[in-house]
């Protein structure tokens, strides 16, 4: 079980909310392991606190653990697909991720017109709304270097996919979009490529708007998709990690 407390100040006034949660649990669900997560290290005293409180009034709790500020950090620098989720939106420094010497990304955002929503405006993870339909990402990147850079091909990457019990599937609606498609085969975990037709040219300086269409996207899973463009042979433009809901 995760808990997650939140404080700008100091540990002292988080305290009555852990007890409030502690409070929470019920001793006939014994708990496994109880995780703590907080914006700042604990201190010794913070946790030899505690450590007290659970041992003499929450007994049945089997385990815990304390994740300061840089164990989340940690854990964030070992899972980079998290990271790019929750932050890409809202933290300015992950920029330089997408950004190479030739090309950068400029935006990387949800076709409006696509039967898909974004589960919550800050983090990168989408599900198919009223009849679902191809997902459609409205991309747009520009050229930082001397010469011209030709897109031709797009990789898929699918990980860590779940499949959900949800009864049996419906028609997916489907929409004709002047894009380029990629098919997540059903959400197939590996990588795959698509050519682009035509290949993509980005003038010097220049941007370049267009529009990816994932399509064959089956039903009933979840799972980590990434975008990258790749041009000149064998390099890489990534796009954003993102998660899928089906």
């Amino acid at each position: 079980m995760w808990q997650c407390k939140f404080t700008k100040r100091s540990l002292t006034e988080l305290k009555p909310k852990i007890v409030e949660s502690l409070n929470a649990l019920k001793e006939s669900r014994p708990v496994a392991k109880w995780i703590l997560c907080l914006p700042v290290d604990g201190s010794g005293v913070f946790l030899d606190w505690l450590r007290e409180t659970i041992s003499v009034q929450y007994p049945f709790i089997h385990a815990w653990e304390v994740w300061g500020r840089q164990e989340l950090l940690d854990r964030l620098a070992q899972h980079q697909d998290v990271l790019e989720m929750f932050f890409f939106p809202v933290w300015k420094a992950l920029e330089e991720r997408f950004r190479t010497e030739e090309l950068e990304l400029v935006r990387y955002e949800l076709d409006p017109e696509c039967h898909w929503a974004r589960v919550d405006p800050s983090v990168l993870s989408f599900t198919p709304v009223r009849g679902g339909g191809d997902l459609v990402f409205d991309i747009i990147v520009r050229s930082r270097g001397s010469i011209q850079s030709l897109l031709q091909t797009i990789k898929l990457e699918i990980s860590d996919v779940k499949r959900h019990l949800r009864g049996l599937p419906g028609t997916a609606l489907l929409f004709s979009q002047h894009t380029y498609a990629v098919s997540l085969g059903g959400g197939k975990p590996g990588a795959s490529i698509a050519r682009m037709e035509p290949p993509l040219l980005v003038d010097t300086g220049q941007h370049q708007r267009f529009k990816v269409k994932l399509t064959d996207s089956g039903y009933a899973w979840s799972g980590w998709v990434r975008l990258t463009l790749l041009y000149a042979g064998n390099k890489e433009l990534p796009m954003p990690s993102t998660f899928l809901r089906l």
